[in-house]
């Protein structure tokens, strides 16, 4: 979890809806509650190794590059 408003207006790709959340200060406890409640719907490992591996970003690259070749 990440507090709300705390990324400056950078949205981080790996706060989604498989591996976390962005939550207000004052609903952090409920929040807490709810994720270890559904903690069967959040898979954030899955999740890292589908689109955040260095083979994956070795991939985007070729492809951005391919793109303007």
């Amino acid at each position: 979890m990440v507090r709300d408003g705390l990324t400056f207006g950078f949205h981080y790709p790996y706060i989604n809806d498989q591996a976390g959340a962005f939550v207000k200060e004052l609903e952090l406890a409920d929040a807490l509650l709810k994720m270890i409640t559904e903690r069967e719907r959040y898979h954030p490992r899955t999740w890292t190794l589908a689109t955040m591996t260095c083979e994956h970003a070795t991939q985007m690259l070729e492809d951005d590059l391919c793109r303007r070749a």
